[in-house]
């Protein structure tokens, strides 16, 4: 999958050393404001906000998200560029399944940090193998040159973002559960997320090893295009919003 986010930051309440506000909103990592199924489908599916799931889209599919993260638990439909909004934090990503071999499935992501286009490299390998449980492994950020402080402090933060994770998925009845294991901006800590779906409609809990994710989801098509809108919070304090299309 490849993976295209543009983020804008000013969380002051998220920034600081090791706290890696810029992968704290939308992760462009499969599964990132855009359901995948485990055939590889998008639109309905498992899904999370900031860490991974296991599945990726199928070969040259391709997705489009945007999501903007608030500083307080109200809605925020506001951004300026290069992230100088007192509390906002936007990210756009495009997704698109790469084909490796019959056994192994593979994404790709480029990763735009602010509308000033730093950006960051990422790819994840899905090892298919039959029943309900789908493997992958991935490292968001190959480069480790995304910063783990904030916006303000990115051109002289000395840390290193690379961060390997290794992570599973459970396919159950209108369910999925993630579990994986990361280090640099996992922490060397478990991360996971349960999604469920009844009908169109869709939520999700995620713990992102710094607290708490929460969030409900709605599937539709646009023009037979599956598409996807959430809204939810961040740590239970912090508002996101996100819209999803596929192609």
């Amino acid at each position: 999958m490849l993976a295209i986010a543009g983020a804008g930051w000013a969380q002051a309440q998220l920034a600081g050393p090791g706290q890696f506000p810029q992968f704290r909103g939308l992760s462009g990592l499969p599964g990132g404001g855009l359901p995948i199924a485990s055939d590889g489908s998008f639109g309905r599916g498992a899904w999370a906000h900031s860490t991974p799931i296991a599945y990726v889209p199928r070969a040259w599919r391709v997705g489009a998200s945007t999501s903007l993260l608030n500083g307080s638990r109200k809605l925020s439909f506001e951004f300026e560029r290069g992230g100088n909004a007192p509390d906002a934090n936007w990210t756009g990503s495009f997704l698109m399944g790469v084909p490796l071999t019959p056994q192994f499935e593979g994404a790709f992501a480029l990763t735009f940090l602010s509308s000033y286009l730093d950006n960051v490299q990422s790819a994840q390998v899905r090892w298919r193998t039959p029943g309900p449980v789908a493997y992958a492994v991935g490292v968001q950020d190959i480069g480790g040159q995304g910063g783990t402080q904030g916006m303000d402090n990115n051109r002289n933060d000395p840390g290193e973002s690379r961060s390997w994770y290794g992570v599973a998925t459970y396919e159950g009845t209108y369910w999925y559960a993630t579990a994986g294991f990361g280090d640099t901006r996992f922490r060397g800590r478990p991360f996971g997320s349960v999604s469920a779906w009844r009908g169109d409609w869709t939520a999700m809990a995620e713990w992102d090893t710094f607290g708490a994710n929460w969030s409900v989801g709605y599937a539709f098509d646009v023009a037979e295009r599956p598409c996807f809108a959430s809204v939810g919070l961040v740590k239970g304090r912090y508002a996101f919003w996100s819209l999803g299309i596929a192609f």
